[in-house]
């Protein structure tokens, strides 16, 4: 049975590649394969490497995973890398999970449940009353959305996929957005107050020490050493470096330590 399952799956597989080519367009994607791994390889123009999308967890879709894999590159093949990553992962949280909860495998057309297209609506909007779910608005309508782009490039490559059924205007009267969460007074008390108390630490830390920088950039204008093992010491060589601003943390790694007016006494900035 699995060999029969494998074999027709790969001759779809097959069958799409022609139609893509009758219609005059270079497949600039690959499906891979293996044990335990699913993935799909964009090409990119020039030397530039292949953007890598991993699919392992579709594998939860069942033996038709890699049709599946197949119609996303369909549905994706121009999107940008962080598209195609976040629409990867929109079938993850949504279909697999669904079907996992459901207990569902897909090999193919024949076996797909008749309902998926509505029933998976239903399980995201929190209405399956065995397995309730509590989705923003939003995220129903990405899930969903990644669902619906995928399953209708099925429908192109093979039309007995037509068997999942896209609901029209499956969120016709919800809102765009989820209403916003109310504001917990007392706990926003709590952030502001503790928010307070560490500037407060902050500055009794730093307070003391701005007497330290400014002498010791008076001690600068006269030409003498400082220290970069004394933390006054050493922010005054650098904004005596910086013009008198403090530089981004890389930019201070990259001061010569034996240039005139350091002392070799200690680097640790």
């Amino acid at each position: 049975m699995e060999r029969y399952v494998a074999g027709r799956r790969s001759a779809q597989l097959r069958h799409a590649v022609v139609v893509e080519e009758k219609v005059g367009n270079t497949k600039k994607w690959d499906v891979r394969e293996s044990a335990g791994r699913l993935e799909v390889a964009f090409r990119r123009a020039g030397d530039l490497r292949d953007n890598i999308v991993n699919l392992s967890r579709w594998k939860g879709i069942g033996a038709a995973a890699p049709l599946f894999a197949e119609a996303f590159c369909r549905a994706n093949k121009n999107s940008r890398e962080t598209t195609r990553s976040s629409s990867a992962n929109n079938i993850v949280s949504g279909l697999v999970q669904y079907l996992t909860v459901k207990g569902v495998k897909i090999s193919g057309p024949d076996d797909t449940p008749m309902d998926l297209g509505e029933s998976f609506l239903t399980y995201l909007k929190g209405r399956d009353t065995t397995h309730p779910t509590v989705l923003s608005v939003e995220t129903q309508r990405h899930y969903y959305g990644t669902f619906k782009k995928v399953v209708l490039a099925l429908h192109e490559m093979d039309p007995r996929w037509k068997v999942i059924r896209i609901p029209p205007k499956p969120f016709a009267g919800l809102p765009r957005k989820s209403k916003p969460k109310e504001l917990d007074r007392a706990a926003w008390a709590n952030v502001m107050k503790a928010a307070v108390e560490e500037c407060i630490s902050t500055m009794d830390e730093v307070w003391p020490l701005l007497d330290r920088v400014h002498s010791a950039l008076a001690q600068k204008k006269k030409g003498d050493a400082v220290s970069l093992s004394d933390p006054a010491e050493a922010i005054a060589q650098i904004l005596a470096n910086f013009d008198g601003h403090l530089p981004r943390q890389g930019a201070v790694h990259k001061l010569p330590v034996n240039r005139p007016g350091f002392s070799r006494q200690s680097s640790a900035v």
